[in-house]
């Protein structure tokens, strides 16, 4: 009778000990909570009008017009931080930014690294400036002979890199005015930007230069937002999506002259 009860204490004591190594190996899942933001710090560089620029010491533009009215819908404020357009996605998986807000094209290798949003701008055509008397390009084709000028990092270089050219110049400057630089120096014989982009700068130089659009291009321009946030992500989208919906976008869109 002894040895039964020793029999069944020892059986009990290796359930117990197996059952606490089990339950001590099995892995857990910890739902960590996203911290609820408050101030949203967003990403830009200010080189880049009609979308994100300095004027009057201040950061403006349509992107930033419309991170403005996101906010407000969602009872934040807003602290813009001017960067290279370079450090903009690093900056956004460090999470040491929330968001870009800045004329930025969501691409394959940008959707890896961070979460985009529904596009508040869209069919915004690459267009090829040469100078006055030039013949017109329009079609890929037109540019195999030719040197062509880019912005680095921005959707005219992703359009080049697809294409048979004689050259490609890369300039590491975001500015626009830069590429007409190089343009104008003889550097080039084409240089590719966005409408959008270049209408600030031909509006009142156009007799100096022919421009033409390329066939099958149409940009679109969206909010990046880092996947360290996606409830913020979640968030930004819904409202933005009222935002164009109500048309506030589409007055937004009016005040810039964008797509005109």
């Amino acid at each position: 009778m002894i040895g039964r009860t020793i029999s069944t204490l020892i059986l009990l004591l290796v359930v117990t000990v197996s059952g606490i190594w089990f339950f001590s190996k099995t892995p857990t899942t910890t739902r960590i909570a996203e911290p609820a933001i408050e101030a949203l710090i967003v990403g830009t560089n200010a080189e880049y009008p009609p979308f994100s620029f300095i004027e009057k010491d201040q950061i403006v533009g349509f992107d930033i017009d419309v991170i403005t009215e996101l906010a407000k819908r969602l009872k934040k404020s807003v602290t813009l931080t001017n960067m290279s357009f370079e450090a903009l996605i690093p900056e956004l998986q460090l999470g040491s930014i929330h968001m870009i807000a800045g004329g930025i094209t969501p691409t394959p290798e940008r959707e890896k690294r961070a979460l985009f949003t529904l596009p508040h701008l869209e069919d915004d055509a690459l267009m090829a400036v040469q100078k006055a008397g030039a013949q017109p390009i329009t079609h890929a084709a037109d540019l195999t002979h030719k040197v062509v000028v880019v912005n680095q990092g921005y959707s005219s270089d992703h359009y080049v890199s697809d294409i048979e050219t004689s050259e490609v110049v890369r300039i590491s400057s975001p500015l626009v005015s830069t590429g007409l630089l190089t343009l104008d120096s003889g550097q080039a014989d084409v240089y590719i930007a966005s409408k959008n982009a270049l209408q600030p700068f031909l509006a009142q130089k156009s007799e100096h230069y022919v421009v033409t659009p390329l066939e099958g291009t149409g940009e679109s321009y969206a909010l990046a937002i880092s996947k360290k946030y996606p409830q913020l992500h979640s968030q930004i989208q819904s409202t933005l999506s009222a935002i164009i919906k109500d048309g506030t976008v589409a007055q937004l869109q009016k005040k810039w002259k964008l797509n005109d």
